[in-house]
């Protein structure tokens, strides 16, 4: 019996690998570093700039918040004479000096009313006190003319406004424009605390307070 056996060749000397030709391993060059490390930098910054301009939108973007749900609704007005007023079943409101739609509020205006009966104010029809208005219909009938009465009416008319506010705002619900104008509250808030520079009793250490825990 005979067998053959095959022949092997020596590697030659210099002989590059097949595998590592077809496969080479290459080394990261120092451009490519700083490119990745470039573009990890932008990414960053990029999400920095983001976060940014997220808290700088939400902190100037007005938050509002009122007590009751804001809803449109129909805006109901008084027309543009007394007659139109009377024509659309408004009624006069004494309080806020103002033809009224029904669906406004009146809240106040009998404590206004009851409070009344108790001064000696009188509206008249001129600044030199001579022509008195006799009553509250001939009032509601002065249409764009002028009438007048004492500073006292004007603060009550004031305080119980405010009280009126408040009321509406605590309640939820329509508000009359007068009622509901930061420019007339302001107005009153200034014309109360005028009053108040006006008696010397206001400067006596009379009124206590302590300090409580609030809540909102």
């Amino acid at each position: 019996m005979s067998s053959k056996l095959g022949k092997y060749e020596p590697i030659e000397e210099g002989r590059e690998d097949t595998t590592a030709s077809k496969y080479p391993i290459t080394q990261p060059t120092p451009t490519l570093i700083w490119i990745a490390f470039g573009a990890s930098i932008a990414l960053c910054a990029a999400a920095i700039a983001f976060l940014a301009v997220e808290i700088q939108w939400h902190s100037v973007t007005p938050y509002t918040q009122s007590l009751y749900p804001q809803s449109k609704s129909q805006k109901y007005t008084c027309g543009n004479s007394t007659e139109e007023a009377k024509q659309r079943g408004c009624t006069f409101d004494i309080l806020s000096m103002n033809w009224l739609p029904e669906q406004c509020p009146r809240d106040e205006t009998q404590e206004f009313i009851d409070y009344s009966a108790n001064e000696t104010w009188v509206y008249y029809r001129d600044r030199h006190a001579e022509h008195p208005i006799k009553s509250t219909d001939e009032l509601s009938e002065l249409g764009d003319k002028f009438w007048w009465s004492t500073q006292r009416e004007h603060l009550v008319h004031c305080a119980f406004m405010i009280l009126r506010l408040h009321k509406v705002l605590e309640r939820g619900g329509k508000i009359d424009h007068l009622t509901g104008s930061f420019g007339h509250t302001k107005h009153c808030v200034m014309m109360l605390l005028d009053a108040s520079k006006a008696d010397p009793e206001n400067d006596r250490v009379n009124t206590p307070g302590n300090i409580a825990l609030g809540s909102c």
